[in-house]
């Protein structure tokens, strides 16, 4: 909930949401994964 209120903009303070992923696919031989992370989302909220 505090998160919610915080990217809100709830207290005047400055939000940042980064969301990060490391893909990994599965496959016959067995697990391969990407060599470096992703990032999906950078925001900043004000």
């Amino acid at each position: 909930m505090s998160l919610l209120l915080r990217l809100g903009g709830i207290g005047g303070s400055t939000s940042n949401l980064k969301l990060l992923v490391k893909p990994t696919i599965g496959s016959p031989i067995g697990r391969i994964n990407y060599p470096a992370e992703i990032t999906i989302v950078d925001k900043t909220f004000n």
